[in-house]
């Protein structure tokens, strides 16, 4: 969460809303680089690398005092899961919070995002059944970042989750790309 939160959050995405109430977005959008990159990730936050690296000596610490062998394809399958887990978080706030370009005096749109990713993050997914679990796995599926990653890695890869998470942090990315840039076509510029 904490890396997450640092690499699109604190200076992308949350601040996204006023900058373009303001005409701040004017200077990144004049760049020639992709401005949703510009955007979103051209500002991390390095900052939150320190949560991140604290609750990962933690987890390792955790690991060692069950004394529960772990196999390396396990962490390595855990950490594409990971992977892919962020990809799909980044995108459901990039589709969130691109809507503050149509509706330009809304800016729930980002927190929205913020809310359903804290939400659900915090709890394992085999607890969701039914359809909390099918609009968790396929409508939000916010629990290829958190619970399967740490499932994976402590209990051991089941390959269909490395393969869901795959397609859907593909099919998630262009669909955040896809609506980015519809939504940017109605930023009018602050000399406008």
């Amino acid at each position: 969460g904490g890396l997450l939160w640092g690499m699109v959050f604190v200076f992308g995405l949350t601040r996204l809303p006023e900058d373009i109430k303001n005409g701040n977005v004017d200077i990144w959008l004049l760049k020639p680089m992709n401005s949703l990159f510009n955007l979103t990730l051209s500002k991390p936050y390095f900052t939150s690398l320190s949560s991140t690296l604290i609750g990962f000596g933690i987890m390792c610490y955790s690991v060692l005092k069950i004394g529960k062998g772990i196999r390396v394809q396990d962490i390595f399958f855990g950490a594409v899961i990971f992977c892919c887990g962020m990809v799909i978080v980044y995108s459901l706030a990039v589709i969130f919070s691109s809507a503050s370009f149509r509706f330009l005096n809304s800016s729930a749109f980002e927190q929205v995002g913020e809310r359903v990713i804290d939400m659900y993050a915090r709890n394992p997914h085999d607890i969701y059944q039914g359809i909390l679990r099918v609009i968790l796995f396929f409508v939000v599926p916010l629990v290829f970042a958190t619970s399967i990653t740490s499932s994976t890695i402590l209990r051991g890869v089941e390959f269909q989750y490395v393969f869901l998470s795959m397609g859907l942090a593909a099919v998630f990315l262009c669909i955040a790309i896809l609506i980015w840039n519809r939504m940017i076509r109605y930023y009018s510029s602050a000399s406008s």
